[in-house]
Parts: C-alpha cells; structure tokens; sequence
C-alpha cells in the first residue's frame, strides 16, 4: 500500500517515533531487494530521495486492487440510492463523520452500507457501537468481506471521506 499517515502529516511526537522506527525496517529490509514497487509517483519520489544509496530499482503502478473486468453493471430497481463504505473503520479515514450524518438525519432514499475491519481505538466509540448494533437508521454494518466486488456491484456510490492526505484507496 502507499506510505500512509506517518509519511504524509504533520506528525507528533509519537509518530515521529514510529515513523523512525518504520523507515530504520525500510533501510534493513529494502537494501536487500532488486525492485521496489511505488502505488503512486509521490511514493516513488520520497523514496528516491530518501533512500538515494540503496541499490535497489523503483517501479511505479497504476494502483492496486480488484480487476474491473470482474464487476458486474449494476441497476437499481427500489429508488434507494446505495452508498458503501469500504476500508479500515478508523477515526482518520472519516467514518465517524460518515456515521453522525445518517444519526443525525434521516436520510429517506439512501442506504449505507459500510464494510471494513473496525480499529481498535474505535471500539468503545458511541456511534460504532450502533453501527455493530444496526441501530442507527438506514446504515447496515457488513463486516469484513471477502469478495468487495459483489458488494460494489450493488452500490450506486463509493464514499471516501479521510482526513489525511493519502493515495489511491485499494478498493479503487
């Protein structure tokens, strides 16, 4: 995946920590490969700077994930526009503001269904407890799945709400 939140913020000290911590396994675990493999050309540039004495070649794709040609056309025959949100349920990714406006308003004509593995620290927080209880109206909680090409197929749209810079999302 990109190089995440601890590359790309105006981090604290803890992070500066584990971003020295990351970047000393980069320096251990890199130097030793023949190609290293950037999602994104902000990727390939940071480690072209950063690591300008390892002897390793840089490679950049056009992303990750799912191949389209497994998706199927999808239609929708009830009116209710269906929204999906699917990644990691954490605090930086948005989903807590996702959450708080279907709690605070009744979104008549629209369905979100939100998929994803939730972070620890987000547990205990109130409004994922109603998620996992399927209490907040027209929000349903799908878990983790396995084959997030069915489930896409049957969205209208992808929400991708995050509070930090980062690449392009897997399920892209």
């Amino acid at each position: 995946t990109g190089l995440g939140r601890f590359f790309k913020n105006e981090p604290n000290l803890i992070e500066v920590l584990i971003k020295k911590i990351i970047l000393l396994n980069y320096r251990l675990f890199l130097n030793h490969r023949d190609t290293i493999i950037c999602l994104n050309s902000s990727d390939y540039e940071y480690f072209s700077s950063e690591f300008k004495k390892c002897k390793f070649n840089l490679e950049v794709v056009n992303g990750e994930g799912y191949q389209r040609k497994n998706m199927k056309p999808y239609q929708s025959v009830t009116g209710v526009t269906k929204l999906l949100y699917a990644g990691r349920l954490m605090e930086q990714k948005g989903i807590i503001e996702l959450l708080s406006v279907f709690e605070k308003h009744t979104m008549e004509g629209y369905e979100l269904n939100v998929a994803g593995i939730i972070d620890p620290s987000l547990i205990s927080d109130p409004l994922v407890k109603k998620l996992t209880d399927g209490t907040i109206y027209n929000v349903n909680y799908l878990g983790v799945v396995k084959e997030i090409e069915d489930v896409i197929s049957e969205c209208d749209v992808i929400l991708l709400p995050t509070k930090y810079q980062e690449g392009l999302p897997r399920i892209l």
